[in-house]
């Protein structure tokens, strides 16, 4: 079960160049936004992605840094970041560790994915906000969740 103001614990995962991502030390003293999607070819997470690519300034502005996860492999995200211009890290939980840590897994086609969602994390690491999707097409925008930072 996730509750405000829950502690989103410190993790490491892999950048698409396979350098290790540390949450903590990225997000320093910002906020954060950590999305969570269900694949590079999913058309609705690709959309997602590049309409918070759009509002990155304003997220910035907002002292937020944005963070995508999928259990993609460091390859697709690496394509999918280079593809969308993103200028937030794109980040691969291949062993779906976070995903269920968090109980995001579901299933598409016999495969393993995540849940489509989204955690607001204060500048202390405490989980604010969560957006959790039963449906893949529905996701939330990036100007509604800039409005809730």
């Amino acid at each position: 079960m996730i509750v405000a103001n829950m502690k989103f614990e410190n993790f490491q995962l892999k950048n698409p160049d396979k350098s290790e991502f540390d949450l903590y030390n990225y997000l320093g003293e910002n906020k954060g936004i950590i999305i969570f999607f269900r694949s590079t070819w999913c058309s609705f997470c690709k959309r997602q992605l590049a309409d918070f690519q759009n509002h990155y300034d304003d997220f910035v502005q907002a002292g937020v840094k944005i963070i995508a996860i999928s259990n993609d492999t460091e390859l697709k995200t690496s394509l999918l970041q280079n593809f969308l211009y993103l200028k937030f890290p794109l980040l691969s939980d291949i062993n779906s560790e976070l995903i269920k840590k968090y109980n995001l897994s579901t299933t598409y086609k016999d495969e393993l994915v995540s849940k489509p969602a989204i955690f607001i994390i204060d500048q202390e690491k405490n989980i604010k906000n969560t957006f959790i999707s039963e449906d893949y097409d529905n996701v939330l925008s990036a100007k509604i969740i800039l409005a809730k930072v």
